[in-house]
């Protein structure tokens, strides 16, 4: 069966089509079931914020790179601790990162926020 399901996926990449494997729309689904998925909870102000919180950034770097006030950051932070439940900034950042959130550099050199769940919900 995973020489058919691999025969498959090629055709269908081969084609100019996506493939994904059943697991993966599976957990994709059970992703948008879930009442406390991170995106149905979060803002996308505070996806943002989250982003860049996952890559240790300060609040004042984070409002320089978004362009807003130190204390809307800290705001931010505080409001997504408060509906995620998680106490303090390492835990925090530990929570980003298993969720996948990362930076993507594009090929200018700057930096665009991407997560694997968003990318993972678009797709399907």
């Amino acid at each position: 069966m995973p020489l058919l399901r691999f025969r498959q996926a090629i055709a269908l990449i081969d084609r100019g089509e996506t493939y994904f494997s059943p697991s993966y729309l599976l957990a994709c689904n059970r992703l948008r079931r879930s009442e406390t998925a991170f995106f149905k909870l979060l803002s996308l102000r505070q996806q943002e914020i989250l982003l860049w919180i996952a890559q240790s950034l300060s609040d004042e770097e984070i409002a320089a790179e978004l362009g807003i006030s130190v204390s809307t950051v800290k705001t931010h932070r505080r409001e997504i601790m408060r509906k995620v439940n998680i106490p303090n900034t390492p835990k925090l950042i530990r929570y980003g990162l298993e969720l996948g959130i990362g930076i993507v550099e594009t090929n200018s050199g700057r930096c665009r926020t991407k997560t694997r769940q968003s990318s993972l919900l678009d797709a399907v």
